[in-house]
């Protein structure tokens, strides 16, 4: 086999910029805030191994914009128990990950997949409560809102398997371990934290006569 067989390569370049605008109809009041131009890469890198394994590495940063209603200024009393209000000066959240995986298809029934990975997030979007005493309501109320910490970061295991045990039946497997660490010392002094956890999921499919699947998830 040929080296340049062996080897793959494929990159990319995204630049995205957004803007929003609100407008409160009862009383004229606005807002508006517009992201500017960012720039998003991305790297793929395969060896290949065998025809039926191979390795990849993978880099690419992400964006994760705030949502209307978490920018949105104005109070939501639409839920007495859930009052809630915007951020207008909500920044985006960026990611930045890192993937380093193996693939292993010995057959046509079945895959494998195990990997290794990092994530590096900054603005990280976090809920903040605080107390105010409402007009609206004529009662002092909490008060859901949003902020950005400063960062959080992620890295972990994650093995994946997809298998057809017969005609009629198909398996699918994910089990992921991590650690993950939030830092918002920029809104509290005391608030950084970290925890080390795992999650096991799988999905059975029972194939039935005339196209019908029934799928049971554990």
């Amino acid at each position: 086999r040929r080296s340049s067989d062996l080897w793959k390569i494929k990159g990319g370049l995204r630049a995205e910029s957004s803007d929003y605008k609100g407008e409160l109809l009862s009383n004229g009041s606005n807002f508006s805030y517009k992201y500017p131009i960012a720039l998003f890469p991305s790297l793929f890198v395969t060896r290949v191994i065998t025809e039926k394994q191979d390795i990849q590495f993978a880099l690419n940063r992400k964006i994760n914009r705030p949502s209307f209603m978490t920018l949105s200024p104005f109070t939501d009393y639409s839920d007495s128990l859930n009052i809630q209000r915007g951020n207008p000066g909500l920044k985006p959240e960026f990611t930045q990950s890192g993937e380093l995986s193996w693939q292993w298809i010995p057959n046509k029934k079945n895959t494998v997949i195990v990997s290794a990975y990092g994530r590096y997030t900054t603005n990280v979007t976090v809920r903040q409560q605080f107390l105010e005493y409402s007009e609206f309501l004529g009662d002092t109320v909490v008060v859901t809102s949003y902020q950005n910490a400063s960062s959080s970061q992620a890295l972990g295991l994650e093995f994946v398997s997809r298998n057809t045990l017969a005609k009629w039946l198909e398996m699918s497997t994910n089990i992921n371990v991590y650690n993950s660490s939030i830092d918002g010392t920029n809104l509290d002094p005391n608030l950084k934290n970290n925890i080390s956890s795992y999650w096991i999921k799988s999905n059975i499919t029972f194939k039935a006569p005339k196209n019908i699947a029934f799928q049971v998830m554990f």
